[in-house]
């Protein structure tokens, strides 16, 4: 059997409404149900899923596995969710609700060294590294009102406002962010 053959014959067991995403220069299946794909320098790719019954943060690679050959659990609470790469493929920051409120963490790509960087309550969503890995920028809705904020990577300084969001930010939990920087 050739891999062409063997990604139709697991696609056939989906209808056309529940087709799995494929990523990669080959047409393999990663997973039906992942969710927040991250790409890495190096092509590594975290998402959340759950995945031979552990739900968190798993990873694996843009050739891609299918479903039961994932790679790593990295981040293993089961709120655990939105990953995004720092720019050196070393960290990953995500949101979790795991002790309550949701809040921003930083995690080794290992799965190492698991930190919790706010602890404002109210609901911190979104996280994106800046370009150089110095800041990570999430939206949060602690006062009242969403907004961008900012804060370093390893826990060393407190949020900090940048700007209020003018409109209402429907559904934020599952909104993500880009850094950009205007010339």
């Amino acid at each position: 059997a050739t891999v062409d053959g063997e990604v139709r014959d697991h696609l056939r067991r989906f209808t056309p409404d529940e087709e799995p995403t494929t990523i990669g220069p080959r047409p393999l299946v990663v997973l039906h149900d992942a969710r927040w794909p991250a790409v890495a320098p190096n092509g590594q790719i975290a998402y959340t899923g759950c995945v031979k019954g552990g739900c968190g943060i798993w990873t694996t690679w843009e050739t891609g596995y299918a479903p039961d050959e994932a790679c790593c659990h990295i981040a293993r609470g089961g709120s655990d969710t939105a990953p995004a790469w720092s720019p050196s493929g070393e960290r990953l920051a995500f949101t979790s609700r795991e002790e309550g409120d949701f809040e921003i963490y930083v995690i080794g790509a290992t799965g190492a060294g698991r930190t919790r960087l706010t602890r404002s309550g109210g609901t911190n969503v979104g996280p994106t590294w800046s370009r150089d890995g110095q800041w990570i920028a999430y939206l949060s809705d602690r006062g009242g009102q969403w907004a961008v904020w900012v804060i370093k990577p390893d826990g060393s300084s407190e949020p900090q406002k940048l700007f209020d969001l003018n409109a209402l930010v429907d559904d934020a939990p599952n909104r993500r962010m880009d850094w950009a920087v205007n010339p």
